[in-house]
């Protein structure tokens, strides 16, 4: 799979690269959810997780556990802006 299928702008691939690994990013990639993959990069920026981290946290499904996973799509959406911004 390649990251264009993915992210539908370069630039966010570009950008993420500065912030997280390759491996980081293989572990995204292939989430079919776009809010799910945007949860943990957004988490992962923010709690600087390592990659093993970032695999440990999506196997133990932290983003169905948490309330966010509960939320109607728009709020989704609007509390990862809150945390990019943050």
């Amino acid at each position: 799979m390649q990251f264009a299928n993915v992210f539908a702008d370069e630039e966010i691939v570009y950008a993420l690269r500065r912030e997280l690994s390759w491996t980081h990013l293989r572990s995204l990639v292939y989430m079919e959810d776009p809010l799910k993959r945007e949860f943990y990069i957004e988490i992962s920026k923010l709690e600087k997780w390592s990659s093993r981290q970032l695999k440990e946290r999506i196997q133990s499904m932290l983003y169905e556990r948490t309330a966010i996973s509960r939320k109607p799509e728009q709020t989704i959406k609007n509390d990862l802006e809150l945390l990019k911004s943050s």
